[in-house]
C-alpha cells in the first residue's frame, strides 16, 4: 500500500485562461489561435469603419 497522501486540488497548477473566451488554454501566448484571429478581425473591422482623420489647420 502506498504511503503517499493524495494531492489536494488547490495544489494542482491551473492552466492559464484565454483572455478572449475565458477557457483554459495550452498555447504559449495564453490565447487560443482562433480567439486571437477573431480579436484581430474585430480590430480591423473597427479601423475600417472609423472616419478618416480631420485635416489639421495651418499646414
Amino acid at each position: 500500500m502506498s504511503e503517499k497522501k493524495p494531492v489536494p486540488m488547490s495544489a494542482v497548477p491551473q492552466r492559464p485562461r484565454c483572455p478572449v473566451c475565458g477557457m483554459p488554454t495550452y498555447s504559449r501566448s495564453g490565447t487560443h489561435p482562433q480567439c486571437m484571429q477573431a480579436s484581430n478581425d474585430r480590430l480591423v473591422r473597427a479601423a475600417a469603419k472609423a472616419p478618416p482623420p480631420a485635416p489639421t489647420a495651418g499646414a
